[in-house]
């Protein structure tokens, strides 16, 4: 039985050590584990990707750090911020020039690998600041710059191909095995994680991406499939397949290249698909970690003695040669591995290795805090620190701003944009109650700071409306209508009492939903349909343009009463009756039902009325190609050196301003619909 046992085990490390290239005993105690963390391995490949990913850094800070909008983005004072604590607090547009430049400077030593350790301690807190000072700009891809910014922080990425190697003169380019590994693991979690949470209902019945496989992207998918089983094999089945498996073909030795290949033609086509800035770029020059630790050298190696054009002798004799060296790397290698295994570890190895292992653990369950941190969630009980890539498609119809003034009880409606440059606060709690509190501020200062203000008092109430739809649900309210959000309690354990559930009782109904929807749309080009749910005792304010005709409200489940401006009667619909509502005026439609309402709209738009049905499809189809075949490379290097160009010209008026007080041009936030 302990032979049979014996042989087991054998075969399993056999195949272990064939799949990953290390030895499974290596992962039986901790003092082998650290002995495997702190084995010598070749640095060439760190360095090169220390310099690709400042590269890619360099690039970024221009655009989703808002480089080359500082002035829009720092210069307003009265703008409100959504930090992650609210003790950060932003500096003046001239100071965060300068702290972007640091950020700048941070990223050149990256690349260069000059005074490494400092630059990339310049760019991780500079980084970790501006993404910290602002949650409307997060994305799962912004946590991935800062945390890969940060473990290069600890590793030797600087002992090879860079200007501390030569200046320094470091003897050797070795370094710690741990220093790849901590990098590979980084990126496991980015795709497995993101690969798990595809793992719901929505995702695999293609309810997210719902327009997607309409891209051009898509076209010989749409000639061989149709525009639907695009949308559920390729969109949604095929990313789940790819983010749940590509590391792991990545590591297998014998399926890294054609995993490469379907890695770079995976995030190239999401680099088209998605406004996600340097993301995909990352993710591609990252990808040399997988490979042989000594890539570079190898490379470099086979293209000095290929210049050379040597004879076949001569060009045997290298093969032989190589081999012999590779053969000799690989037992030395192993005979370091057993060595360090057999050898103690020192005190200070042991805590590097137990840092390690927390770090991977808190990698692995912060992706799933959400049922601790409460205050945070949406809908989907996803945000933040997710890895949710594209799991939620929203649809906003209304957001509205109502302020109180206490002291007259007189009402006013704001621009909800009035104070922010984004709609991403629509969609969380926290930012929702951020925003409201950071408005009721704004007010108060304008009270006693205006004296011809028409605010009568510095006592106010806010309440937000605001309508969305979660993956082509019905649109509904996001939170309670009638919450003063102004004396409403927010903390980050416990869920926020404004918030409302979201409506899924009719999801069982999607496909004759769908159904509707297709019949509507085939009346004519100019007909349209809106989906409604709303909840007990709730009413809907809605004015209808007279550009829409036709106009047909229908209620799909519960009870409603029916209002119209100047019509005294009131009509009570129930389940299946419908009414004509009148274009140019406003109507009510309140929820008398003990439970949820369900109704739609039908109209048309008379403005395009008679526009041809093919030739509409036609021209939005041309409309869609047109401006991905001419979103070239060339546009996109000018755009970026634009970029550049206003980056360091808004440094440039900081430094001015700092150190001579000149005055600093700015320009002013234009308001933009939804």
């Amino acid at each position: 039985m302990k032979q049979r046992h014996g042989k087991i085990a054998e075969r399993i490390s056999t195949i272990f050590n064939y799949f990953t290239g290390h030895d499974i005993s290596n992962f039986t105690s901790y003092n082998k584990f650290t002995s495997l963390m702190f084995t010598s391995v070749d640095g060439s490949s760190l360095g090169i990707c220390r310099m690709l990913f400042g590269i890619m850094m360099l690039l970024d800070i221009t655009e989703e750090r808002g480089g080359s909008d500082l002035d829009l983005r720092w210069g307003e004072i009265k703008d409100c911020r959504f930090p992650l604590f609210s003790f950060i607090k932003a500096f003046s547009l001239a100071k965060m020039g300068l702290i972007y430049f640091l950020m700048w400077l941070g990223c050149i030593g990256i690349i260069l690998g000059y005074k490494f350790k400092s630059s990339c301690l310049a760019f991780v807190i500079t980084y970790w600041y501006i993404f910290l000072l602002d949650k409307s700009s997060w994305n799962n891809h912004s946590y991935l710059y800062g945390l890969v910014a940060f473990i290069f922080l600890f590793t030797d990425a600087h002992h090879f191909c860079s200007i501390d190697s030569w200046s320094y003169k470091l003897n050797s380019t070795s370094v710690p095995f741990w220093n790849y590994f901590l990098l590979k693991f980084q990126f496991f979690i980015l795709y497995f994680i993101a690969g798990l949470k595809k793992f719901s209902f929505e995702w695999l019945n293609g309810y997210s991406m719902t327009n997607l496989s309409h891209h051009w992207i898509f076209s010989p998918f749409r000639l061989l499939l149709g525009a639907e089983l695009t949308n559920l094999f390729i969109i949604h089945w095929f990313a789940t397949l790819f983010d749940t498996s590509i590391v792991f073909f990545l590591i297998y030795k014998k399926s890294r290249r054609i995993a490469t290949f379907f890695a770079i033609a995976f995030h190239l086509m999401n680099s088209r698909l998605f406004n996600i800035g340097m993301f995909p770029f990352v993710c591609v020059v990252q990808l040399p970690l997988f490979y042989e630790h000594n890539w570079p050298r190898t490379l470099w190696r086979k293209l000095k003695c290929s210049s050379c054009r040597p004879t076949d002798e001569r060009n045997e004799k290298r093969v032989v040669l190589e081999r012999t060296l590779s053969f000799s790397n690989d037992t030395k290698k192993m005979e370091e591995v057993e060595f360090r295994s057999k050898k103690r570890c020192t005190l200070k190895e042991k805590f590097t290795t137990l840092l390690i292992l927390i770090y991977c653990c808190l990698q692995l369950l912060l992706p799933y805090s959400h049922s601790l941190t409460k205050g945070y969630s949406n809908w989907r009980h996803l945000y933040g620190y997710s890895w949710d890539m594209m799991m939620s498609e929203w649809s906003t119809m209304l957001v509205s701003v109502r302020i109180v003034d206490n002291g007259n009880n007189k009402q006013h409606f704001m621009e909800p944009l009035a104070f922010s440059d984004s709609y991403r606060w629509t969609q969380y709690p926290d930012m929702t109650y951020q925003y409201a509190q950071c408005i009721n501020q704004n007010l108060i200062r304008d009270f006693y700071e205006n004296p011809n203000t028409l605010l009568s008092s510095d006592n106010f109430s806010i309440y937000f409306d605001i309508w969305s739809s979660l993956n082509g649900r019905f649109q509904q309210r996001v939170y309670n209508p009638t919450v003063d959000l102004v004396r409403s309690e927010w903390h980050p354990f416990v869920e926020p009492s404004f918030i409302l559930p979201l409506l899924s009782d009719l999801t069982h109904l999607k496909r004759e939903i769908e159904e509707i929807s297709r019949e509507v749309y085939s009346w004519s080009n100019s007909s349209d349909l809106l989906f409604i749910a709303d909840f007990p005792g709730l009413s809907l304010d809605n004015y209808i343009p007279p550009i829409m005709d036709n106009v047909t409200l229908t209620v799909l489940s519960g009870i409603v009463k029916f209002e119209q401006e100047n019509d005294t009667s009131t009509i009570t619909l129930s389940q299946g009756q419908s009414i004509h509502v009148k274009s140019g005026v406003f109507h009510k439609v309140t929820t008398v039902s003990d439970t949820p309402s369900y109704f739609l709209y039908t109209y048309i738009n008379s403005t395009h009325q008679f526009n041809d049905v093919q030739n509409s499809a036609e021209s939005q189809k041309h409309e869609m190609q047109t401006k991905a075949i001419f979103s070239t490379l060339a546009q996109e290097l000018r755009a970026r050196y634009e970029n550049y160009k206003k980056f360091f010209y808004h440094v440039a008026n900081s430094f001015l301003f700092e150190f001579y007080s000149v005055p600093m041009p700015r320009r002013l936030r234009e308001f933009h619909d939804m």
